[in-house]
């Protein structure tokens, strides 16, 4: 037997697909230089990241919008084939049509409609090394890849961008620690239709886009819920701007509106985050006609649930403010440029200062805070509401316009 040891080069084992695959790669230009992705920074990294799953969902969206197309032309077909005299060139222009959408023709584009194949999305702090108006751009991306049933996103954040309480299949795991530092709490919530009254909904998803910082109120400040930028203006000039202690300890959060107060107030309660909630007394009847006054009886919703947090065991301040925050305060009231009006007028008195911090030091430090004490409260058989409306007629009285239609009624 002959034995024989042949040297000799193989075929070169040559894979075009892996070739290229290695040989490509995303550049970044800046004038007449480029360089590739890993020499970029964190931001341009993260931008890429938001980019392409921008892109992915609208690749995935036309192709889910072209085999709609086509099943529902091919029922066409199917209809105009049955009848008795099918019309063949109806028949051949569908089926050119379809022809166009299998060889990738675009469809108009549903923005409402993300399609995407099932996924599970961990991301850790995606506000991370983006400027604001990025970040809002993220957080679209993220909700809208959120929105199809085959995605959940999972994402723990320190942004308020990125957290919206009231978005649809949204769960929010609030992790709080103990006063003793060692055990983390989490507390979950989700927000359910059946839990909001009337419009409250409705008008707590558009306050969420108007106002991006209303999520605060869950990263770990004392939130005290105001109705608007009047009461905030204060605070920025009596508080904030001064550099007192409790700045560092308050969240002001602005309802933009007295209507809204009680729902933000559940929320807060749901979350067993304590709280304070300041607004205004207003008047029973409106100065016009003297009919019932609409914000009169939100009073009575903010204690319901004022109440409902205390019982579970809650810090919650509660101060109403007569007739309003203004007169409260002892300024000029006008009818424009309140906020503005509260700034300077506090801005300039040390006296109006002192009494604004006086106020949120003790919404701070008095556990339960109320205007009304349990002694008021009593002699009206615990009735909030009539003890509301007898220290409104009091204070009308001692001001002088007990006799207006906003205090007598028609």
């Amino acid at each position: 037997m002959d034995v024989a040891i042949n040297l000799a080069m193989s075929q070169p084992n040559i894979k075009p697909l892996d070739l290229l695959a290695e040989g490509s790669g995303v550049t970044f230009g800046e004038g007449d230089y480029r360089t590739r992705l890993v020499q970029q920074g964190t931001g341009a990294r993260r931008a890429m990241f938001w980019g392409l799953v921008q892109v992915h969902n609208k690749l995935v969206q036309q192709q889910k919008q072209r085999d709609e197309k086509v099943k529902n032309l091919n029922d066409v077909i199917k209809k105009e084939a049955k009848k008795k005299e099918p019309e063949q060139k109806i028949i051949e222009d569908i089926k050119d049509e379809i022809q166009l959408y299998l060889d990738g023709a675009v469809v108009a584009q549903d923005e409402d409609d993300i399609a995407l194949p099932g996924n599970l999305l961990l991301i850790d702090e995606p506000e991370n090394a983006l400027h604001p108006l990025a970040a809002r751009l993220a957080q679209i991306q993220l909700f809208e890849l959120a929105n199809d049933p085959d995605w959940q996103i999972v994402l723990t954040t320190h942004s308020p961008y990125f957290i919206n309480p009231i978005q649809d299949h949204t769960i929010i795991v609030r992790l709080d620690r103990s006063a003793e530092d060692r055990d983390i709490s989490p507390k979950i919530y989700r927000a359910k239709s059946s839990e909001f009254e009337g419009d409250e909904l409705a008008r707590l998803k558009a306050l969420m886009q108007l106002d991006t910082n209303l999520a605060e109120m869950f990263f770990g400040s004392y939130p005290v819920l105001v109705e608007g930028d009047t009461e905030h203006a204060a605070y920025l000039a009596a508080v904030l701007e001064e550099g007192n202690e409790i700045s560092k300890k308050i969240a002001i959060v602005r309802a933009r509106g007295k209507a809204l107060l009680p729902a933000l107030c559940r929320i807060l309660r749901h979350f067993e985050i304590p709280y304070a909630v300041m607004h205004d007394a207003d008047t029973p009847f409106n100065a016009e006609n003297g009919n019932a006054a609409a914000m009169w009886t939100i009073n009575e919703k903010i204690r319901l649930e004022v109440q409902r947090s205390r019982e579970l065991g809650l810090d919650v301040g509660h101060i109403v403010n007569f007739q309003d925050f203004e007169h409260w305060l002892g300024i000029k009231a006008v009818s424009k440029d309140k906020p503005f009006n509260t700034y300077s007028s506090v801005k300039a008195d040390y006296a109006l200062k002192v009494k604004i911090q006086t106020l949120f030091e003790a919404l701070l430090n008095e556990e339960n805070l109320d205007t009304f004490s349990q002694e008021e409260l009593d002699k009206h058989k615990n009735d909030f509401m009539q003890s509301l409306l007898d220290r409104s007629l009091t204070w009308a009285a001692a001001n002088g316009v007990s006799e207006t239609l906003q205090y007598k009624g028609k």
